[in-house]
């Protein structure tokens, strides 16, 4: 009975001893394993401030390895390449990743980051050599088919390829002093060559038909021809474009511009252009912003033309969602255009009518890593220089095939 006696006396200090040991540190505010001082808080904001306004530093990422208890504790170095990552600031992500790969001997978690953020700067090889590391590792990190896809795909773009396609359109003419409709065909390739170069051309042929039966068709033809580079940061290129008309009006006309785009919170793209009439010079402006949001894509934008001591002044707005490998477009613009250069898109709005407003429906499917078709629907409001309204609608659809 005393030896019983004995050992409950001996669980009850135990138990005081281990309830005093739990409950002194919350009643003076701390407990031991989560004690951060003023300088560990102040160390970490300016690690996470610098991530934010592009600042970062070795310095920094020194400081977040160090915000930890544990000098071998490699997860602030973690998080914070994460957060980089999803920033797309792949090349400060993977010196994070790399960071936190040497201090946890090459932890899965951080060699697959390390691997991501590599393919993001389509710096393949060594994404690839890095991942070769994590096969004995695969059941610790989970699923790696889409970081396998992503390899493949970027050793696929570091080769030189390309893509060819085609399309045809038509237009009706609803009250237009002289248009009745019209008809296109489109034609074009384009050629990707390593370090993200490119060039590309493209023809159209139209036909126009008048109202009166007693005027012949017209005929215009298009070249277009550009070059550029685009990286996953940055993109500048350079575009041409010469039509000739079939109609004493506009005849020949020589088209320049230069496109570029800063990826930085979305895409910011700048195009540039000036267009050469035989009556006419025409420059113009069209910056846009476009924004990844999940699935859906928003992307307003503005143009500014100059000519003859005229600006017009439009204003568009693009909304794109991706549904199962096809994308629904859908858009408008407002405001009056004259003789636009869209040489990005390799069009040229040809005419001596002004597009008043606009709006556009299409399609876009990925049948297969090879093949895509589009479909496009357009309503157009004209005013002719004698300012009678009209309106215009056009279809288009086609076929591209990649390589």
């Amino acid at each position: 009975m005393a030896r019983r006696t004995r050992s409950c006396a001996r669980i009850l200090r135990a138990l005081s001893r281990a309830l005093v040991a739990l409950c002194l540190p919350v009643l003076f505010g701390f407990t031991p394993d989560l004690v951060v001082t003023e300088d560990d808080h102040n160390t970490k904001k300016r690690a996470q401030v610098a991530a934010r306004t592009g600042d970062l530093t070795d310095t920094d990422l020194a400081r977040e390895q160090g915000s930890s208890d544990q000098p071998d504790d490699y997860a602030p170095t973690l998080r914070l390449a994460w957060q980089l990552f999803v920033q797309e600031r792949y090349a400060d992500a993977e010196r994070a990743y790399r960071l936190a790969s040497e201090n946890s001997r090459d932890a899965p978690l951080a060699q697959l980051g390390l691997s991501w953020s590599l393919v993001r700067q389509q710096r393949c090889d060594e994404a690839r050599e890095v991942f070769r590391a994590l096969d004995a590792t695969f059941d610790t990190v989970g699923d790696t088919a889409p970081l396998t896809a992503a390899i493949v795909e970027c050793e696929r773009a570091a080769r030189v390829h390309g893509s060819l396609w085609s399309g045809l359109g038509g237009a009706l003419y609803n009250q237009h002093p002289w248009k009745r409709r019209s008809a296109d065909l489109t034609v074009g390739a384009a050629l990707a060559l390593r370090s993200a170069w490119f060039v590309g051309a493209a023809y159209r042929g139209l036909r126009l038909g008048a109202r009166d039966a007693r005027v012949a068709s017209i005929d215009q033809h298009e070249g277009y021809l550009q070059a550029g580079y685009a990286s996953a940061r940055f993109g500048l290129s350079v575009h041409g474009a010469l039509l000739f008309a079939g109609y004493s009006t506009l005849g020949r006309s020589e088209h320049v511009a230069v496109a570029g785009r800063w990826t930085r919170f979305g895409d910011v793209l700048l195009e540039l252009a000036a267009s050469i009439y035989p009556d006419l010079f025409v420059a113009r402006v069209a910056p846009s912003w476009v924004l990844s949001l999940g699935r859906y894509r928003l992307t307003p934008g503005l143009s500014i033309e100059h000519f003859s001591g005229e600006t017009l002044l439009s204003g568009s707005l693009n909304l794109s969602i991706e549904v199962a490998h096809v994308w629904l477009i859908a858009g408008g613009k407002v405001g009056p255009e004259y003789r636009a250069a869209y040489l990005s898109s390799q069009a040229v709005f040809n005419s001596e009518d002004r597009s008043e407003w606009s709006a556009w429906l299409s399609a876009r499917a990925d049948v297969s890593t090879y093949l895509g078709l589009f479909v496009n629907f357009m309503v157009i409001q004209l005013a002719s220089p004698d300012r009678i309204i009209s309106r215009a609608e056009l279809l288009g659809l086609g076929a591209s095939c990649h390589f």
